[in-house]
C-alpha cells in the first residue's frame, strides 16, 4: 500500500521540496502498562507512511520548549520550512489536515496555524512556518503569542463525532487493541480508520474495551417488548472514544421510554472491563461527591423516620467515599460499605466492609434501615432488575428505605452532550423519571417516598462546558458550550445550578422507596 498516492500532500510549490520537521511532546501517562514503546511506534510508522522525507523528534514537555523551537528556527545546517507540533496522546494524525494548515501558511504568510473542528486525536497543536517567522523578524518564537497566526477550521469532528485521544486509561487500551487488530491501522487516512471502526468484528472490540468477550443482543425491549429506535452519538464520546457514529449502540423503547446498550456485555463476562484500566481513570480519581451540600447527603426528610442507632449499606460503593462521609457525620450510625469486590479498605473506624454480589446473593432479612446505591442499577442487566429489587426489600427492616440514583433520560441535560451514554459498556440501561414512577406506582413493596435531582454534570459545569468547547462537533455548538461554561463561572453562588436541580434538570434522579409497612 505504500505507494507515492498516500504521501501528504504539499501545495505545488512545496511539493517535494518541503523540508518538514515534526516534534512530537512526550507524556508520562504512557508509562502505565508499557504503553509508550507501542504507541511511539504507531505514530512513527504513520509518520514514514504519510510524510517519508520529514525528520522527527520527541521531547519531553518539561523542556524549555520556544528555546527548542526557535534553535531549530535558526539552525543553518539543516534547513526547515515547517514544523509541526504534535501531542503524542493524538496519535491518529490527520495528514490532509496538515497539508491544509501548511497551505494556508502560504497564504496568509502567517507565523504559525491552529486548527479547530479536527477530531480529537488526530489534530495537530500548531504549524509553523519557518520562512514566515524570519521575514516576520521573531527569531525567538513565542508560542502564546496569538498576533501572528491563523486558525484553520476543519470539519471532521463534525462528519465522523469521534474521540481518538489517549488522554482517558480506557481509551489507550482501545488503541493498544486496535493496533495489533489493525496492522496497517497507521497507513489509513481518518475516512478509512472511521470505516474500519464500523466493521462488525471491530465494533464488537470496542464495545467491550479490546477485550474479546460474549455478547447480549436485544430483538425488542426487555421491558414491555417494545419496538427499539437507535439513538445516536452527537457528541464527542467523552469515555470510550472510538465508536463510529453510524453504529448507535444504545437504543431507546418506543413504548415504555427504557433505554438499553444494545449488544451488551453478557453478565457473566462483565467482570473483565473493570480491570486495571479503569481503577486509574475512575478509582484514582479525586472527584467527591458527597459532602454536606451534596443533594445526595442531604437526610432530612427520612431522620426523623430512622431509628437512634440506624442500621444502613451502601451497595456497589466503589473506595467508599459515601461510607466515609456517614461514619464522619453520624457517628451513632451502624454502616456497612460493600462492593462487588472491596477496591480501597476504609480508614475510617466503625465503618465495616462487605463483599457482595447483589445481583445474584441474598442481602439479608430485615438487617438494615437504610439501603443506598449510588450511580449502581444501571450497571444491572434488565433481567436482574427484579431480583435486585426483590433481595433489597428483604433486606430492609419494615419502613426502611432505599436511595439511589441513577441518570435521569427524561432531563434534557441528561441528553446533552449524550450523558446518559457517556460510559459505555458500563451502563446496561438507563432510566428516566416517568420510566421509574410508573415501575414502582403498582408495587406491593415500595412507595416512592421522595424524588429530588443531582448531577455530576453540573457539579463540576465549567470543566464540562470546556471540554465542550473543544471537542464539540460543530462550531456553533462549541461555541454554545463556551457561552455555558462562562455562565456557570459567573454562577459562585450556586444559584442557578439549584435552581436547575429544583426543576428537575439534574443528569441524574434521586429516588427514595420505602418499603411498606404489613398491614
Amino acid at each position: 500500500m505504500a505507494d507515492g498516492s498516500h504521501y501528504l500532500k504539499l501545495p505545488d510549490m512545496t511539493t517535494n521540496n518541503a523540508n518538514l520537521k515534526f516534534i512530537i511532546l512526550d507524556n508520562e501517562r504512557l508509562d502505565a502498562f508499557d504503553s509508550r514503546a507501542k504507541t511511539e511506534a504507531f505514530i512513527l510508522d504513520r509518520l514514514k507512511f504519510f510524510a517519508p522525507k520529514a525528520s522527527v523528534e520527541i521531547v519531553d514537555r518539561s523542556i524549555e520548549l520556544e528555546t527548542f523551537i526557535s534553535n531549530a528556527i535558526v539552525n543553518k545546517y539543516t534547513p526547515l520550512d515547517f514544523i509541526v507540533i504534535v501531542d503524542i496522546m493524538n496519535p491518529i494524525i490527520d495528514f490532509d489536515l496538515v497539508a491544509a494548515m501548511v497551505e494556508g501558511l502560504n497564504r496568509n504568510k502567517s507565523e504559525y496555524c491552529t486548527c479547530e473542528g479536527a477530531i480529537p486525536g488526530s489534530g495537530v497543536e500548531r504549524v509553523i512556518s519557518v520562512k514566515n517567522v524570519l521575514n516576520g523578524g521573531n527569531k525567538k518564537f513565542q508560542l502564546d503569542d496569538f498576533k501572528n497566526g491563523t486558525v484553520l477550521r476543519w470539519n471532521t469532528q463534525e462528519r465522523h463525532n469521534n474521540q481518538f485521544n489517549l488522554y482517558k486509561f480506557k481509551r489507550l487500551k482501545v488503541f493498544l487493541t486496535l493496533i495489533d487488530e489493525i496492522p496497517d491501522l497507521y497507513c489509513k487516512s481518518i475516512d478509512e480508520i472511521i470505516h474500519t471502526l464500523s466493521e462488525p468484528e471491530i465494533f464488537l472490540l470496542l464495545t467491550s474495551f479490546g477485550e474479546k468477550i460474549r455478547t447480549i443482543a436485544y430483538d425488542y425491549c426487555p421491558h414491555c417488548e417494545g419496538t427499539l429506535q437507535s439513538l445516536s452519538n452527537t457528541m464527542s464520546q467523552a469515555f470510550m472514544g472510538y465508536l463510529p457514529q453510524k453504529s448507535p449502540l444504545y437504543f431507546e423503547c418506543e413504548s415504555c421510554g427504557l433505554v438499553i446498550q444494545n449488544p451488551a456485555i453478557h453478565e457473566d463476562d462483565v467482570h473483565k472491563i473493570y480491570d486495571s484500566w479503569d481503577k486509574q481513570d475512575f478509582v484514582n480519581s479525586h472527584n467527591n461527591p458527597y459532602t454536606n451540600q451534596s443533594i445526595r447527603c442531604d437526610f432530612t426528610k427520612i431522620l426523623p423516620l430512622l431509628s437512634a442507632h440506624p442500621r444502613i449499606l451502601d451497595l456497589g460503593g466503589g473506595i467508599g467515599n459515601f461510607s466515609k462521609y456517614l461514619a464522619s457525620s453520624y457517628s451513632n450510625w451502624d454502616i456497612t460499605h460493600s462492593d462487588f469486590e472491596i477496591k480501597s479498605s476504609l480508614s475510617v473506624n466503625g465503618v465495616k466492609s462487605r463483599t457482595l454480589d447483589f445481583t445474584r446473593d441474598g442481602i439479608g432479612s430485615e438487617d438494615y434501615d437504610l439501603i443506598t446505591a449510588w450511580e449502581v442499577i444501571e450497571h444491572v442487566p434488565y433481567h436482574r432488575l427484579s431480583f435486585v429489587i426483590e433481595n433489597i426489600w428483604k433486606s430492609l427492616s419494615p419502613g426502611g428505605f432505599f436511595i439511589f440514583s441513577t441518570p435521569d433520560f427524561d432531563s434534557p441535560l441528561c441528553k446533552s452532550f449524550d450523558f446518559y451514554a457517556l460510559c459505555p459498556p458500563f451502563h446496561y440501561t438507563v432510566f428516566g423519571q416517568k420510566w421509574l414512577e410508573n415501575y414502582f406506582e403498582g408495587s406491593e413493596q415500595f412507595e416512592i417516598f421522595d424524588v429530588r435531582h443531582c448531577s455530576d454534570f453540573l457539579d463540576d459545569a465549567v470543566n464540562w462546558y470546556s471540554y465542550g468547547s473543544n471537542t464539540c462537533p460543530s462550531l456553533s455548538l462549541r461555541s454554545t458550550s463556551q457561552v455555558l461554561q462562562k455562565i456557570f463561572e459567573l454562577d459562585v453562588d450556586n444559584k442557578l445550578k439549584n435552581e436547575l436541580y429544583s426543576q428537575g434538570y439534574g443528569t441524574e434522579i434521586v429516588m427514595t422507596l420505602r418499603k411498606k409497612l404489613l398491614d
